[in-house]
């Protein structure tokens, strides 16, 4: 775990211009404040805690040899990390394969990961995964040694594991009762000393 500054972008650069073991896929979770510009944004989005120009996110970032297969595996798993954490909020979400016109140019394939939000009566984004293959790795000249001790460009992957304050929106809406209580899901109690629901003042 990397705490502080750190977004993908610092974690795969702590690697930049260097040979790395990778014959265990090397996997980081980077806690970091992000910023958002949005030049002449406009609409709903923009107000609230949607769309913030602030926020805060734990990132999951794994660098692996330099193999397709080995990266859509590791896909997967991210995926389902992300999923665990939404399953544990007991929210209820579906995920959406991107389509190859809406993929930026680093990505070889994503899915996003989107929550029932009431307020919005749609689901919303608040996560997101993504296979990179090597794209970033030969910017950064991020390499490992193979099985023949030729240099490789390894591949990068990372997943968004939770972002604030955005996944407020749904963990606060799904969970408020008609009586206005919120109910605390199980897995959070631990942290808020057993509180099973907030209620109105």
């Amino acid at each position: 775990m990397i705490n502080g500054w750190w977004g993908p972008r610092r974690c795969r650069s702590y690697f930049a211009n260097e040979v790395v073991d990778v014959e265990q896929p090397l996997r980081l979770a980077a806690v970091s404040p992000c910023f958002r510009r949005e030049v002449g944004s406009a609409g709903r989005d923009v107000h609230g805690l949607y769309r913030v120009h602030q926020f805060a996110k734990v990132e999951q970032v794994v660098l692996c040899q330099n193999d397709v297969e080995t990266s859509l595996a590791i896909f997967e798993e991210l995926t389902r990390n992300a999923e665990d954490v939404l399953q544990l909020l007991e929210l209820p979400y579906r995920v959406v394969a991107v389509c190859t016109g809406d993929l930026s140019q680093k990505n070889y394939q994503q899915v996003d990961i989107e929550t029932w939000m009431p307020s919005r009566h749609s689901y919303g984004e608040t996560h997101s995964s993504s296979v990179l293959l090597d794209f970033q790795a030969r910017r950064s000249n991020i390499r490992y040694r193979d099985s023949r001790g030729q240099l490789r460009l390894c591949h990068t992957l990372n997943n968004t594991a939770i972002a604030t304050p955005r996944i407020l929106i749904p963990l606060l809406e799904n969970h408020q009762r008609a009586d206005g209580s919120i109910y605390i899901p199980k897995a959070l109690r631990q942290y808020m000393g057993d509180v099973e629901e907030i209620t109105p003042a």
